[in-house]
């Protein structure tokens, strides 16, 4: 640990070599790693958006973007993950499961997270004993755990602290969701990691809900120092874009 188990082995006369693959084992530790020196966890920020770059049809409308092949790889990355956060706003418009549906692996379903309060009739709070749902402020719902953490100007919830806490949880790799709002914060703290984004081939049109809530997308896709594109696929009649943070 910390050093201490090499320089044992170098004292009694062992040869001992590091870094071997070092580049390729980090993405597999990333969640760990990022947990222990950053005091927080790796964040994916997964958004589904139209071809013109919308998230919804309008406010307060629940929209299926992307197809059925996009919604199972989406669901291999939640049993991958320890944890899955949305906003409050998006548990009242969409009352989402958050669960793992892949056949197989349902028992895989990670802990839920809302950023805010969980409304008492919603699904999570429903099924909060059977599968563990976490809020970063205080509601009547019950078996809903709440995490303790600061609140900047206008009672927002601050995210670092929030990021921290979970940390703190055990949590090395947090999937977030959105909604926009959410996803906007994230990424103007830095505090995103890795980005899917997911684009279906047909439109919204002007009235659609922007998927950074005013935020342009070429914050991450963009040609700056931010962000690199590191895969493109084609899912179904999809295209996932997977970017990556470029600095520490």
């Amino acid at each position: 640990v910390s050093g201490r188990g090499i320089g044992m082995l170098r004292e009694n006369g062992i040869e001992v070599i590091t870094g071997v693959l070092a580049d390729e084992a980090r993405p597999g530790l990333a969640g760990f790693l990022t947990r222990i020196v950053k005091k927080r966890p790796y964040v994916i920020l997964k958004l589904a958006l139209s071809a013109d770059g919308k998230i919804a049809a309008g406010p307060g409308e629940r929209t299926t973007i992307t197809g059925q092949p996009f919604w199972q790889r989406v669901h291999l990355l939640r049993a991958e993950s320890d944890a899955i956060m949305v906003g409050a706003q998006t548990v009242r418009i969409d009352d989402p499961s958050l669960t793992c549906r892949l056949p197989g692996l349902e028992d895989r379903s990670p802990v839920r997270i809302v950023a805010g309060a969980a409304p008492e009739n919603s699904r999570l709070a429903q099924t909060a004993d059977k599968i563990p749902v976490w809020q970063l402020a205080p509601s009547e719902a019950q078996n809903v755990h709440t995490l303790n953490v600061r609140t900047g100007p206008e009672g927002r919830i601050d995210l670092a602290s929030a990021l921290a806490a979970i940390a703190q949880k055990g949590i090395n790799q947090l999937l977030v969701e959105g909604g926009a709002q959410l996803a906007r914060s994230l990424l103007e703290a830095d505090l995103a990691d890795e980005v899917w984004l997911a684009a279906a081939p047909h439109e919204l049109g002007p009235g659609g809900v922007d998927a950074l809530a005013g935020l342009p997308l070429s914050f991450v896709t963009g040609d700056d120092e931010r962000f690199i594109l590191c895969r493109k696929e084609a899912i179904g009649a999809d295209t996932l874009n997977v970017y990556l943070r470029k600095k520490p």
